[in-house]
């Protein structure tokens, strides 16, 4: 070990200026066990859920005017509708929904940086829906066995044992 590194010990090291997300993180209301509140109430959640998988069986709204509408970020409204256990139809109508946007800008890019943003963003949904929603979106595997065991039992004769008598 060198001088350098036993000098920045004895002095510490330097304190980190908070951010402003951090800050604001720090000033969010909290449960009597320290954890974060909800930033929306459930009813509006609820709301969201049931406007945004309306939307995408019918076309409209769509989630993004939903999330307009409420005020809401459109990553939040996606997030929900990924993780709600009740709207299983919803996740695979909003991942088709999804992933058939990516290939429609895949086929209608005009530049290379259009194609592979398109691309990219394809790969990520596709991958986002295989794990989120194996059962549609998932690979297939299906195994099938051709092979029948036979098995053939050969029994010896009884030997006789000799002995002297």
């Amino acid at each position: 070990m060198n001088e350098h590194h036993y000098q920045r010990i004895d002095k510490g090291s330097k304190r980190l200026k908070i951010s402003e997300v951090e800050r604001e993180g720090r000033k969010q209301p909290r449960t009597e066990m320290g954890t974060y509140l909800p930033a929306y109430p459930p009813e509006m959640r609820a709301q969201a859920i049931l406007e945004a998988t309306d939307g995408l069986r019918n076309g409209t709204p769509t989630p993004k005017q939903v999330a307009e509408r409420l005020g809401i970020p459109i990553s939040t409204i996606y997030s929900w509708l990924i993780a709600d256990p009740n709207a299983s139809q919803a996740r695979t109508d909003f991942f088709a929904e999804r992933v058939g946007l990516h290939l429609v800008k895949i086929e209608g890019s005009s530049d290379p940086l259009e194609l592979a943003r398109a691309r990219e963003a394809y790969r990520a949904w596709a991958d986002i829906a295989s794990k989120r929603d194996p059962a549609n979106y998932g690979q297939k595997q299906e195994i099938t066995h051709t092979v029948k065991p036979e098995f053939t039992v050969i029994l010896k004769p009884e030997e006789k044992l000799i002995t002297d008598e």
